[in-house]
C-alpha cells in the first residue's frame, strides 16, 4: 500500500507534468528544462491550487509574491517567465 497523498500533488501537479511532456519534445537545453521543471512546481505550492484551477486573484497572488520576494532580479524574471510561458503554451491562458 503505498502512502497517502495528503497535500494532494498528483493533482495539483498534473498540469506541470503535462506540459513538461510537451517540453520534452521542443529543442530546449538541459538547464532550462530543469528550470521550468524546479520552478512551475514551487509557483504551484504557493499557488495553493492546481493551475487549471486558479483565478485571477490567485495568479495576481502569486505574482506579489514573486515581486516581494527576496529572489534576485533575474530569478524574478525567469520566475514570471516561465509562468507566462506556461499558461500560454499550456492552453490555459486566458
Amino acid at each position: 500500500m503505498g502512502k497517502e497523498d495528503i497535500h494532494d500533488y498528483r493533482r495539483r501537479l498534473a498540469s506541470v507534468l503535462e506540459y513538461l511532456g510537451k517540453l520534452e519534445s521542443k529543442d530546449l537545453n538541459a538547464s532550462r528544462f530543469a528550470k521550468y521543471a524546479t520552478t512551475l512546481p514551487n509557483i504551484t505550492l504557493h499557488m495553493g491550487v492546481e493551475f487549471k484551477e486558479a483565478k485571477r486573484e490567485g495568479i495576481k497572488s502569486v505574482m506579489r509574491w514573486i515581486n516581494e520576494s527576496d529572489f534576485e532580479p533575474w530569478t524574478k524574471y525567469d520566475y514570471k517567465g516561465i509562468l507566462k510561458r506556461f499558461y500560454k503554451g499550456s492552453g490555459l491562458g486566458r
